[in-house]
């Protein structure tokens, strides 16, 4: 199959099973987050392109920004959205995050997945600095991260073992994600915990 788009009718059907499965999770994570009832339909499977998504996450008067320490990832992406331009608002820039080449106080909020853990240690704390430096007032992160608990199993520990052994490879690492938002400035408004091929994952929402 070269197109997605040629998907056949059962094969709809499975993504259709696997989405449900996956809201089923989700609307269970976000009922006890809330403490609210969540209730879901069946899904519905739509194959959208990228750029179709991306408007309504910043809504009708908003702009997005994405940065890559790369500059070939950025010019790679940059090429595929100028070629399925539909007034896209997102700008993508190579940068540091070190380094943010954004003003203070301009951004509503700051979204990383599975970034901050490829990090050094070290640089960690400058980037989170950034991130503050560049929120409003009222701005929120939102961080996806493997993470780090206090007694690792075992899988985790076997990761972290070939982490240690191969860096390059395996280059992210598990982090202690709340503690290392907590200690540099945040607060915590919400939080998430799941698990992908036996590794923990946490995703955290955090206040400036």
């Amino acid at each position: 199959m070269d197109d997605i788009r040629d998907l056949k009718a059962l094969q709809l059907d499975a993504l259709r099973e696997v989405e449900n499965i996956g809201a089923g999770h989700a609307a269970t994570v976000l009922s006890q987050m809330t403490e609210t009832p969540v209730m879901i339909d069946v899904p519905q499977v739509r194959l959208s392109a990228l750029t179709d998504v991306i408007p309504g996450l910043a809504g009708p008067d908003g702009s997005l920004v994405g940065i890559d320490l790369s500059l070939r990832m950025a010019q790679a992406t940059r090429r595929r959205l100028s070629r399925e331009n539909r007034g896209v608002p997102l700008a993508l820039v190579q940068a540091d995050a070190c380094h943010l080449p954004l003003r203070a106080a301009s951004v509503d909020a700051v979204t990383m997945s599975f970034t901050l853990e490829l990090m050094a240690t070290e640089d960690i704390p400058t980037v989170l600095t950034q991130c503050r430096r560049v929120l409003r007032h009222t701005g929120r992160i939102t961080v996806v991260s493997l993470a780090l608990r206090d007694e690792p199993k075992l899988m985790t520990r076997l990761y972290l073992a070939a982490h240690r052994r191969w860096p390059r490879m395996i280059d992210c690492r598990p982090l202690p994600l709340r503690d290392v938002l907590v200690s540099n400035g945040f607060t915590v408004s919400r939080t998430w915990s799941g698990a992908i091929a036996g590794l923990p994952v946490a995703a955290i929402t955090a206040q400036r």
